[in-house]
């Protein structure tokens, strides 16, 4: 279980997903009492500090994919 905090907001699962191989991803919408795929879906403001839940095949880290910087010149 994750809860959406404000650095995911205008992103898709895609885009923090870090070296996971998502196969299921779910988030509880409290006003239909029910769990909606959100494999696609972009957070929103309005779902800062909601839950959801992923299954990945795999052991993995979720995050943003940063490539690291150059090295510092000689």
């Amino acid at each position: 279980f994750f809860q959406a905090t404000p650095d995911m907001v205008g992103k898709k699962l895609s885009d923090i997903k870090g070296n996971c191989n998502i196969a299921k991803a779910y988030g509880w919408n409290p006003n239909a009492q029910k769990w909606e795929n959100i494999m696609d879906k972009t957070f929103s403001s309005s779902g800062i500090g909601y839950g959801f839940v992923f299954k990945t095949s795999n052991e993995c880290r979720l995050g943003e994919v940063i490539a690291p910087p150059p090295p510092l010149p000689a």
